[in-house]
């Protein structure tokens, strides 16, 4: 869910659903267990200087119990920095160049 957005400046989503989906559903849905998550995720541009844009990233993370949090913390650190980590600009630039190239048949 989009908790809070300020257009050009900061955009922070929050969930207390998805994190219980780590786990089958006959432990997930036991009572007695007590399993719950909550994670914030939050993008803030800033302008350290003139004609630069800087995004600083945070992201919070509460579960439990104990043996849950063991397992749901390192699943979700790993699955979060490989698939917000920025790519190195010759990279990127080379598979921009990969793209058109395939898209144009040369």
């Amino acid at each position: 869910m989009i908790r809070h957005v300020e257009p050009g400046k900061s955009f922070v989503l929050f969930t207390d659903t998805h994190l219980r989906y780590l786990l089958p559903a006959r432990l997930r849905d036991d009572p007695r267990l007590g399993i719950f998550g909550e994670i914030s995720d939050s993008f803030v541009l800033t302008q350290p200087e003139p004609g630069k844009t800087q995004i600083i990233r945070r992201m919070r993370l509460t579960c439990g119990p104990w043996p849950f949090r063991a397992i749901a913390r390192p699943i979700v650190l790993i699955w979060g920095e490989s698939h917000h980590r920025p790519e190195p600009a010759a990279r990127n630039q080379e598979a921009r160049r990969n793209q058109l190239t395939a898209w144009s048949g040369c």
